[in-house]
């Protein structure tokens, strides 16, 4: 995905990773002094009561809940265990770095927009890049949409030249993502015609 999703243990148990699957870390947030950063708990790490416990994807889910997370603990001395399954699935968009190059951090961050969106000259013929990041990878129809104040398109090349892939107010619905998108990061261009919000 990456995104961290939240789990909170049984108050009464401290229970240790036993396992997690290909794709997921679990992670707790620790502090240094100066910044709160996500630290992942190994195999075997414990799990202290009340403490939160991050989840976070980076392979996307081909089936649901397809990525399991197992926790063992004791209980009157008994073993005892829980699968936590996860469905990996996500779809977001990210400003580009600069570089215009599929960058290998820009994609592991998978820096998440800021509060104020992304600000672009209205200036028809005008193209910004921005990238989609498809971490679907599950069977069904998926459905693209463009829709706000304003006059906007999303080209799929930087050229203005043919059909976009997205007018305002179109929906588009596409069997699977990845075949609209051919890759898990693309890079699309966004053209704003009139001042507006998309």
């Amino acid at each position: 995905m990456p995104k961290e999703n939240y789990l909170t243990p049984n108050a009464k148990k401290s229970p240790d990773l036993a396992s997690a699957a290909s794709g997921i870390t679990y992670q707790r947030l620790t502090f240094n002094g100066t910044n709160y950063t996500f630290q992942a708990i190994p195999a075997g790490g414990t799990v202290h009561p009340g403490e939160a416990v991050y989840i976070r994807g980076f392979d996307p889910s081909h089936t649901p809940w397809d990525k399991p997370g197992v926790f063992t603990w004791k209980e009157h001395g008994e073993p005892r265990a829980m699968t936590n399954n996860v469905t990996i699935f996500s779809v977001r968009v990210t400003p580009d770095d600069g570089t215009w190059q599929r960058s290998e951090n820009l994609h592991a961050v998978k820096q998440a927009l800021p509060p104020e969106g992304m600000t672009v000259a209205a200036a028809p013929g005008t193209l910004t890049p921005f990238w989609i990041h498809d971490d679907v990878r599950l069977p069904g129809d998926y459905t693209l949409s463009l829709s706000g104040t304003g006059t906007f398109k999303i080209w799929k090349t930087q050229s203005t030249n043919g059909v976009p892939l997205l007018v305002m107010g179109q929906t588009a619905t596409y069997d699977q993502l990845v075949s609209v998108f051919g890759s898990a990061a693309e890079m699309l261009w966004l053209e704003a015609l009139t001042p507006g919000a998309a």
